[in-house]
């Protein structure tokens, strides 16, 4: 994830606060740098004051700003429908996590529904499918399927919108 990114989640407040110096150290490799950067991405302790404090002096001193809602809400469905598409995230969890993370955080924003309605059904399926029936479990492929198509559906409407 970069810092962006991380920008982004942290102002949904959906950033895992303990994954900072690793997000730090993966923007080092990436060729960023800063000295709070290199302060996070050293830091052992994980009190979550000191992280959150490092992290913010980090984005200032690259100039990376904290997005408002929405624009951190598009930067977190483009990060997501992408890990779908990579497959860093099953299609069912980056669903899951659309929903959970964005759709329920700021009000049901446009544009991202299907991902609420697929991820329901393939959990309606789920038990059915995990019990052998072969009709539920070719549901679930669908399912999948349509989670993919709309994730490489969103990832195009966001590139036209920027």
């Amino acid at each position: 994830m970069d810092l962006a990114t991380a920008a982004a989640l942290y102002s949904l407040s959906t950033l895992s606060i303990d994954m900072l110096p690793h997000i730090a150290e993966n923007a080092l490799i990436e060729g960023k740098d800063s000295l709070h950067l290199r302060i996070l991405a050293g830091e052992k302790e994980h009190d979550t004051h000191v992280l959150i404090k490092y992290f913010i002096k980090s984005l200032e001193e690259l100039n990376i700003p904290l997005p408002d809602t929405q624009r951190a809400a598009e930067i977190a469905v483009d990060y997501y429908a992408k890990s779908i598409l990579s497959k860093r995230l099953s299609a069912y969890d980056g669903a899951k996590r659309i929903w959970m993370d964005i759709y329920n955080h700021i009000n049901h924003p446009k544009g991202i529904s299907a991902f609420v309605v697929l991820a329901s059904e393939y959990e309606d399926y789920l038990p059915w499918a995990n019990e052998g029936d072969e009709y539920y479990r070719n549901l679930l492929r669908n399912v999948n399927n349509q989670i993919i198509k709309e994730a490489e559906t969103v990832i195009k409407r966001l590139t036209e919108v920027q």
